[in-house]
Formats: C-alpha cells, structure tokens, sequence
C-alpha cells in the first residue's frame, strides 16, 4: 500500500489523563458482608474480586494462577509473573494483607 491510499495516515491517537480511583476499606467492607444469601452462584464471584483488590492483581493475572503459585511454608506467599509487562513478582506476603484477609 502506497502511504498516501493509507486511510490511517493522519489518524492519530488522543491520550488523556485518568485519575485511578481505589476503594476504600469501608467499600471493601460493604462488598465482604453483602449479603449473597440464596445467591450462592455470586459466592466466588466476591471472593475472586476481594482477593483481586487484597492483592492488587489485575483480572487477567489473576485468571492464571495456579496452586504452584502459593507458598505455605511458614507463612503463606503468592508468586508470580504478570501477564501485561512480563515481569517477575516475588514473594507477595498474603498474611501481611489486609490483616490476612487475602488469605481467607
């Protein structure tokens, strides 16, 4: 393709600057005791999603963990690589977080 039949030639990206919005511990509570009863299929829904915020990990390294990724030993640990930048995440203290909760 000749550059000038290119439809794309004068197109160009427009970027803005985001504010990252993070919940609060309150928030956090809210989601932890909603309560899901008779809605048990929501169950691990919530839990996935508590996890993801305790942790900090996006959606789709969280997608790809595996029992391999979590260390018992004397304490518990989670690593891991993360998908989007392909870099190594060692030892996350999951004890430490959020008073274990990630744990849980």
């Amino acid at each position: 393709m000749k550059d000038d039949d290119n439809p794309y030639k004068f197109f160009r990206l427009k970027t803005e600057k985001t504010e990252r919005v993070h919940l609060t511990e309150q928030e956090l509570e809210l989601v932890e005791f909603f309560d899901i009863t008779g809605r048990e299929h929501l169950e691990s829904i919530v839990d996935k999603f508590l996890f993801s915020c305790y942790t900090g990990l996006l959606f789709s390294d969280f997608q790809n963990l595996e029992k391999s990724n979590f260390d018992f030993l004397n304490e518990c640990y989670l690593t891991f690589t993360m998908l989007k930048v392909n870099r190594s995440v060692n030892r996350i203290p999951l004890h430490q977080l959020h008073n274990g909760k990630a744990m849980i």
